[in-house]
């Protein structure tokens, strides 16, 4: 969307990060990334991109969201702390693949810089700012720890004045913004949450738009899947049989 039609607070319209009211697209110019862009040209090289947009000039608005500013957009990465509960937790996840922040935190960066150099901003680049929370991980991925959680989206959202915010490790997994508690906080605060709380259910994500977002099936859309694929002939070794859509249930 064009920056002259968003709104210039946020306000009733979730987190914006333009809002001039002058300036516009060349048409047929090109893109950040140096792409032609004509009918049918993606932003960049992949079957995956957006359709491309030409760079956009003109004034941006500034600062028209808490987190924005004429050149940038805050996205704070939250972190646990390396109590000794933690770091067990830490060295459980890497001991099972997922990898540890030493090695996600460069991989990011190379990222962000792509990120920043292809799509069109406005004028403004992402940037990450790291914060360390006084959470832990078990007791937040046991729905507890729910007081530590909203300090720090307070935290996040008044003192860093943060447009958003993200797990710095696990990113695809239950991380520091994807369990209940830090993610219902961060959404009371208007936080723009790209990983929002872990297998919630939709009508949650229906509630949090537009600020927060899920990167996983949520857990009624798995159950129904579960449910239509259920295998009614394993006690006798029969082949499986679609459940019937209506009641979820496997055919008698």
């Amino acid at each position: 969307m064009p920056p002259s039609q968003r709104s210039a607070t946020g306000d009733g319209a979730g987190p914006v990060a333009t809002g001039p009211s002058a300036g516009g697209v060349t048409p047929g110019g090109v893109t950040q990334s140096g792409v032609e862009c004509r009918p049918g040209v993606r932003q960049f090289d992949s079957a995956y991109a957006a359709p491309c947009r030409p760079v956009w000039t003109g004034s941006n608005g500034g600062a028209t969201h808490r987190g924005v500013s004429a050149d940038s957009v805050k996205i704070v990465l939250r972190r646990y702390g390396d109590s000794p509960d933690n770091l067990f937790v830490k060295q459980l996840m890497a001991q099972g693949g997922i990898a540890p922040e030493d090695v996600t935190a460069p991989v990011r960066r190379i990222f962000a810089k792509f990120f920043n150099e292809t799509y069109e901003l406005y004028g403004r680049r992402v940037v990450f700012e790291d914060f360390t929370s006084n959470g832990q991980i078990l007791k937040e991925g046991a729905g507890e720890g729910r007081e530590v959680a909203c300090a720090d989206a307070a935290a996040i959202a008044e003192e860093r004045n943060a447009f958003g915010a993200l797990p710095a490790f696990g990113a695809f997994g239950p991380g520091a913004s994807g369990f209940a508690g830090f993610s219902d906080c961060a959404v009371e605060r208007r936080l723009f949450l790209p990983v929002g709380a872990w297998l919630y259910p939709q009508r949650w994500y229906r509630q949090a738009h537009p600020y927060a977002w899920g990167v996983q099936l949520d857990c009624e859309r798995l159950a129904r899947q579960y449910a239509d694929t259920w295998p009614s002939g394993w006690p006798t070794g029969q082949p499986a049989s679609p459940a019937t859509p209506s009641t979820g249930r496997p055919p008698a």
